[in-house]
């Protein structure tokens, strides 16, 4: 987990971080940087367990299902999920509502043009698909 939370710590303190959260309209991306760091270091743990979905928990924890996920495939699903922490606030389901109205605008569009699954309708999902492709490269 140490590596996952690394890369995130490196990432949300980044000026390159600080820029995009600028530019897609957030008022107060200090605010927002130093929110997500203390989410960040409130994630606890991984936990395997007998099923076939992978979620993050509002406690801080992370449940990845040995029946859908390989180990292979944890290198992609972790970061997702950390996301979904790290962006969701006290409702971490619905990340819509923390989102800037013009990062929410550009995901949706990108879900409509794109033609994505009901599950990557999402601006939340394809947020985290996002933040777990920036991890994986």
């Amino acid at each position: 987990m140490f590596e996952y939370k690394a890369y995130f710590d490196d990432y949300l303190n980044s000026d390159v971080y600080k820029d995009r959260l600028r530019n897609t309209g957030y008022d107060d991306p200090d605010k927002v940087v130093s929110d997500r760091l203390d989410k960040l270091k409130n994630i606890e743990g991984l936990k395997s367990i007998d099923s076939r979905v992978a979620e993050a928990l509002p406690e801080g924890n992370i449940e990845i299902g040995r029946r859908m996920y390989s180990d292979d495939s944890r290198h992609a699903v972790i970061p997702h999920e950390i996301s979904h922490i790290l962006n969701g606030g006290d409702n971490f389901i619905d990340q819509r509502s923390r989102m800037s109205d013009i990062e929410r605008d550009m995901l949706m569009n990108l879900n409509r043009a794109m033609d994505y699954s009901h599950h990557h309708r999402d601006a939340g999902e394809t947020k985290s698909d996002i933040d777990a492709f920036r991890y994986l490269i």
